[in-house]
């Protein structure tokens, strides 16, 4: 018998043309999805910026170890879990939301209105992260729309700096991405239901079924299949919580509220600005002295060797103690330092550039704040909320912790410290007393330092120099 049957060729053959048509999709998510997890080499590497990696020393699991010795890194990466995973949580409690949108936008007999609706609440979703802070940013800042409108109803007395609230962080960035793509994830949801069959609609009206229940009894269970599978994605990206969001909302007063997992890595891996929280820590000693040796904790971490006009250089992993180091000339030690490393944040240590002020309601002293561990050592990770104040003769006149992109009021008496530091100044007023300031944090023991505001406290000084 005699297969009569012409086959096929492949071109010809159902279904391979519109594969071919894929082909570009599927190397794009090569290209972006798959593709970049050959980065991961780099975990297993005693990497640094701008060299090769096969000039690098192989460390194996060196990194993902130092989570577990480190205890400041297993608090960090505590919070940035707890923040990730909280965020995520709420998000997926409220996943239903773009699904009653869907029905409701669904009831508007008005084609007209309708289009309208979902035509600006889906805009939002094309918008960057960035312009969406520049709006908020106008809106609730201390000088912003809503303060303007509360000064003018005599609602407060100054403005509230909305944005550097540390409290209901989470309900801030669920309600900011909640606004941004409810619209868009009810797309799906009206395509869901364009697919419903007519029929039934008209069966049940027929029946005697109201408005809302044909919405309770068959568009809301022709719902639910899509709702299950956007909601079992949703649960597996529950750790993939996105940055953008995350990073154009971050400022000092609510890092330890709005740090997820992914900003952390950028921090860590980009910033590289958190020392403490580091595996290892780069320690560099300057001398004139060709060979030189480290100490940590009385044990020898390695003698080294320089070259002229060069720097020694150590990676030491972060352990609270004493770093010495001891330079040589001809075998024989001639001159050493030492550094000891902070513990946990104990007190408030107060310093001002001077203690006698001249009584005319102008003159400022300088306060400086720091956060100083049992021994009264700098902790320079320390980012505590300080609060200020002032009795006697004296006012404060500002605040400040200078860093760039803190939203912090200048003229509060409360100030967050970076890198376990912040600065108050302190007015004199027009009468002669003594100025008391008082400083407290939670979890701190207090501080005062006592200034002298007096008539004649005019000291020696040079005005101006020609």
């Amino acid at each position: 018998m005699v297969n009569m049957t012409k086959k096929r060729r492949l071109w010809n053959q159902p279904g391979f043309r519109l594969f071919l048509l894929t082909i570009p999709l599927l190397l794009l998510v090569c290209a972006f999805s798959y593709l970049p997890l050959t980065g991961w080499a780099y975990a297993f590497f005693d990497y640094s910026a701008g060299m090769k990696l096969r000039n690098c020393d192989f460390v194996g699991l060196k990194h993902f170890l130092a989570i577990f010795d480190n205890p400041l890194k297993q608090q960090a990466i505590v919070r940035v879990m707890k923040n990730t995973l909280g965020m995520s949580f709420l998000g997926i409690l409220t996943s239903p939301l773009p699904m009653v949108f869907a029905l409701l936008l669904n009831q508007i007999r008005s084609r007209r209105y309708r289009k309208a609706v979902q035509i600006l609440t889906t805009l939002p979703n094309f918008i960057s992260w960035v312009l969406v802070y520049a709006v908020v940013f106008a809106l609730l800042s201390t000088d912003g729309f809503v303060n303007q409108m509360l000064l003018q109803l005599g609602l407060i007395d100054k403005g509230v700096n909305f944005l550097a609230d540390p409290s209901h962080t989470w309900l801030k960035m669920w309600a900011y991405g909640t606004w941004k793509t409810l619209g868009w994830s009810a797309v799906m949801y009206l395509a869901a239901l364009g697919s419903v069959d007519y029929e039934q609609v008209e069966a049940a009206r027929i029946d005697g079924a109201g408005r809302w229940q044909v919405v309770r009894h068959i568009e809301f269970p022709a719902l639910l299949p899509t709702f299950f599978v956007l909601l079992l994605l949703s649960i597996g990206n529950i750790i993939n919580s996105g940055m953008e969001q995350y990073f154009v909302f971050e400022n000092a007063m609510n890092k330890s509220t709005i740090e997820v997992l992914d900003l952390y890595v950028y921090h860590q891996g980009m910033s590289n600005n958190q020392i403490p929280y580091a595996t290892a820590v780069s320690i560099w000693a300057f001398s004139n002295c060709n060979d030189a040796e480290l100490f940590l904790n009385g044990r020898s971490v390695g003698r080294k060797q320089k070259e002229r006009l060069d720097k020694f250089t150590w990676q030491v992993p972060y352990e609270k103690g004493v770093l010495r180091v001891a330079a040589y000339e001809a075998g024989q030690a001639v001159c050493e330092d030492c550094v000891v490393t902070a513990g946990p944040p104990v007190r408030l240590l107060l310093c001002a550039d001077k203690e006698k002020l001249r009584a005319d309601g102008a003159d400022i002293s300088v306060v400086s704040v720091t956060a100083v561990d049992r021994d009264g050592n700098e902790v320079t990770d320390a980012e505590l909320t300080v609060h200020f104040s002032v009795t006697g003769a004296g006012t404060i006149k500002g605040v400040g912790n200078g860093r760039p992109d803190s939203l912090e009021h200048d003229k509060h008496p409360v100030r967050k410290l970076y890198a376990g530091k912040a600065v108050v100044l302190v007015e004199s007023g027009f009468e002669a007393g003594e100025v008391v300031l008082a400083a407290s944090a939670d979890g701190l023991e207090p501080a005062l330092v006592h200034l002298a505001c007096e008539k004649d406290a005019d000291e020696p000084c040079i005005l101006g120099c020609w």
